[in-house]
């Protein structure tokens, strides 16, 4: 198994554990002061599939934004 490969692995199955259990924790921001930070079922797996690197930024960029083409007719 390639180090690509065995790295994408690692951090789907931590995204895994970290959607089982949630971690929260509190991190001060400047300004704002303590914002509680939560590692979860919404944040986890987009953390896992950007530090992973299995799909490109553009990829993900076109699919929360768009492109502003219209969809495909069915």
């Amino acid at each position: 198994m390639s180090n690509i490969d065995r790295f994408t692995l690692d951090f789907l199955l931590l995204s895994t554990v970290f959607v089982i259990k949630p971690f929260f924790s509190h991190l001060p921001v400047p300004m704002l002061g303590r914002k509680k930070v939560t590692l979860g079922l919404m944040t986890a797996p987009i953390i896992a599939v950007c530090a992973s690197e299995c799909i490109g930024a553009t990829q993900i960029h076109d699919d929360i934004i768009g492109t502003g083409q219209a969809p495909l007719p069915q």
